[in-house]
C-alpha cells in the first residue's frame, strides 16, 4: 500500500508515535460498511463478525465507504453503546476506491470525539520543518503554478507585489492565528504590509490579537500567524469566492505542512469566510460555535472538528464591534473556553 498513491496515509500514520503501534481488523464478508475490495496491508487483518466486534487493545475495527454511509451506521450503532470503543473509518471518495484519510473515532456515553485524521496525501520533502522563509519560498512556486494554469479573470493574482511572510513571535510559540489573504482594499497600502495580520506594527487587528493572548496568559511574541492564501489578487476576493474555491487545494496543502512543526497548539481562525473555506459544513457560521440563540449564547461553546485543515480549531469572527453585539458580549466566555480546552493540557 506504501507504494501507491491510493494508500499514502499509511505512511503518516507508521510516522506517528501513538496510532502507529494499532493493527486493524476489517470483515472477511462484504457488508455495506465493509465491502468486498482489494486492500492487502500488513496492519489490515481480515476477520469473522465475531472478532469484528470484539474489544481488543492493540487492533481496531475498520470501517470503509463514503462518509455519510459508514457515520451514519456508527452512530446509530455506537452513541448508546455503554462501553468506550476506539474504531477507524476509511473513507471513500468519488469515484469509490479513492480515499480521503483514515480518521480515528472514540464513542463513549453518548459521545463521539475524533481523536486522530491520517489524510492520505505524499509526505511532501520541501514541506518538513518549514520555517518562514521556506514557507514563502514555495508560496512562490504555488503562486507561479496557479498564474500559469489556474488564473482567474474575474481577479487575476498579483505577481508584482510579494507574497506576504507568516508572523513568528520572538518567544515560545504557544498559538496559531490564521487569516484569509493580504489583499485589502486600499492598492496604495498593500506595499507596506510586512507580516501576517500586520502583527508588526500596532492597530486595531494588533489590538485585538493582544486580547485574545491576554485571555489566554499568553503574548504576541507567543502567536504565530499565517494566511491561508499568502499572496495578493487584483481585488479583495469576498466578492469572488469561486476564484479562491478553484485555488484552495493547493494553498491547503501548503498551510497543513507549514503547520505540522506545531503539532499540538491552539489553533484559532479569523473571519467567517475563513471558518467556510475550511470547515467540512457547507455555509459554516461563527455563531454556531458561539452557541448563538436568539441575540445571545447559551454557552455551550464548540470548535470546528469537520474541517480540512485536519486538526481542530476556534472560530472567531474578524473583529468585534460595537455592531456586533453579540461577539462583544460573549467573548470573554468563549475565550475562557479555549483557555480550558482540555485537548491541549
Amino acid at each position: 500500500m506504501e507504494t501507491d498513491q491510493n494508500y499514502y496515509l499509511i505512511d503518516r500514520l507508521k510516522a506517528d508515535p501513538e496510532w502507529s503501534k494499532y493493527r486493524f481488523k476489517r470483515l472477511d464478508k462484504g457488508h455495506y460498511t465493509n465491502p468486498n475490495i482489494s486492500i492487502n496491508n500488513k496492519l489490515i487483518d481480515a476477520v469473522n463478525f465475531t472478532v469484528f466486534v470484539r474489544i481488543e487493545e492493540d487492533r481496531l475495527p475498520l470501517f470503509i465507504g463514503p462518509s455519510y454511509i459508514v457515520m451514519t451506521s456508527l452512530r446509530s450503532v455506537y452513541l448508546e453503546n455503554p462501553q468506550r470503543r476506539i474504531i477507524a473509518v476509511l473513507e471513500e471518495t468519488y469515484p469509490l476506491g479513492n480515499y480521503k484519510g483514515l480518521t480515528i473515532l472514540e464513542y463513549f456515553r453518548g459521545e463521539e470525539k475524533k481523536l486522530a485524521f491520517f489524510r492520505n496525501e505524499e509526505v511532501n520533502e520541501n514541506y518538513l520543518n518549514m520555517n518562514t522563509t521556506k514557507v514563502i519560498e514555495e508560496t512562490l512556486k504555488l503562486r507561479e503554478r496557479l498564474k500559469t494554469e489556474m488564473d482567474s479573470v474575474d481577479n487575476p493574482i498579483d505577481m508584482v507585489l510579494d507574497p506576504i511572510p507568516p508572523f513568528k513571535g520572538s518567544g515560545e510559540i504557544k498559538l496559531i492565528i490564521i487569516g484569509q489573504d493580504p489583499t485589502i482594499k486600499n492598492k496604495d497600502q498593500r506595499s507596506k504590509i510586512k507580516k501576517t495580520l500586520n502583527l508588526d506594527k500596532n492597530g486595531s487587528l494588533k489590538t485585538y490579537i493582544s486580547l485574545i493572548c491576554s485571555s489566554l496568559s499568553i503574548g504576541i511574541e507567543n502567536v504565530y500567524a499565517t494566511n491561508i492564501f499568502k499572496y495578493f489578487y487584483t481585488n479583495p476576493p469576498a466578492s469572488t469566492m469561486d476564484v479562491l474555491n478553484k485555488h484552495l487545494n493547493m494553498n491547503l496543502k501548503l498551510l497543513r505542512n507549514e503547520l505540522q512543526i506545531y503539532p499540538d497548539l491552539r489553533v484559532i481562525t479569523l473571519g467567517e469566510p475563513v471558518l467556510q473555506l475550511l470547515s467540512n459544513i457547507p455555509g459554516d457560521k461563527v455563531r454556531k460555535y458561539w452557541d448563538y440563540k436568539n441575540g445571545v449564547s447559551g454557552h455551550v461553546f464548540t470548535k470546528c472538528t469537520d474541517n480540512d485543515l485536519d486538526r481542530p480549531f476556534f472560530p472567531f469572527p474578524h473583529q468585534p464591534s460595537s455592531g456586533r453585539k453579540f461577539y462583544v458580549e460573549t467573548i470573554k466566555r468563549y475565550l475562557d473556553f479555549v483557555g480550558k480546552d482540555l485537548y491541549y493540557k
